[in-house]
């Protein structure tokens, strides 16, 4: 039940591109994950974090 995540930060011209890999061991396991609300929960996981960036820019300024 192994899940590998790669994730790659790459600078482009003062903004940051985030690439988020997720490999399982088979179809079956990604589907088992999937059921289980992977993909939403790291969809969550990305609008919190889009939320608090943007509050940190808002208080900076």
């Amino acid at each position: 039940q192994g899940i590998v995540i790669t994730v790659l930060f790459e600078d482009l011209n003062g903004k940051t591109k985030l690439t988020l890999e997720i490999v399982h061991e088979s179809a079956q396991e990604r589907r088992k994950h999937e059921e289980m609300g992977v993909v939403a929960g790291w969809n969550s996981t990305f609008d919190c974090l889009e939320e608090f960036l943007a509050k940190q820019v808002e208080d900076r300024h």
